[in-house]
């Protein structure tokens, strides 16, 4: 379990953009377990000044964004006896919302509003090396999002 926190200024110095109060936290879990793995994670980010900031670049940018996953996988090889392979099939949930809070008169993008459902597997036929595929279900406040399929390769040297 953990977390963190972070405050300052969003600006980073630009002459067009106004130096902007920012505060971003989070919290998260992870537990590992006899195959079983649990993570969780909340974030939230707070701005002030944000119609100055969404005149500045043109959009409507939040006072309050917020997002978090929960996610179970079990590793189905972790029933075989002396094996250092991993199988791990999954399932994660993501709800992201970075236009939780707007100013007064700013336009939300109901876009910004989504939920994610994921399911996929990650397969390690030795510790240093992964393979995984996914595939994600969007689902927005607003117009209908296209889904994915996403393939990966990792290599721990």
């Amino acid at each position: 379990v953990g977390g963190s926190v972070y405050t300052g200024q969003s600006g980073q110095n630009q002459d067009d953009i106004p130096d902007t109060p920012i505060t971003i936290w989070e919290v998260h879990s992870e537990y590992k377990g006899h195959g079983l793995s649990l993570r969780a994670l909340w974030a939230q980010a707070h701005l002030q000044s944000t119609q100055q900031l969404s005149a500045a670049v043109g959009s409507s940018v939040a006072n309050r964004s917020v997002g978090g996953y929960g996610e179970v996988a079990f590793d189905v090889l972790s029933l075989v006896p002396e094996t250092k392979m991993s199988f791990e099939p999954f399932y994660r949930y993501e709800h992201l919302d970075t236009q939780d809070n707007l100013a007064s008169g700013l336009v939300r993008n109901d876009n910004r509003d989504r939920d994610i459902h994921v399911i996929g597997f990650s397969f390690k036929p030795i510790p240093q090396v992964v393979i995984k595929f996914d595939y994600r279900n969007f689902d927005s406040e607003g117009e209908d999002l296209p889904d994915e399929v996403q393939a990966g390769f990792g290599y721990v040297f």
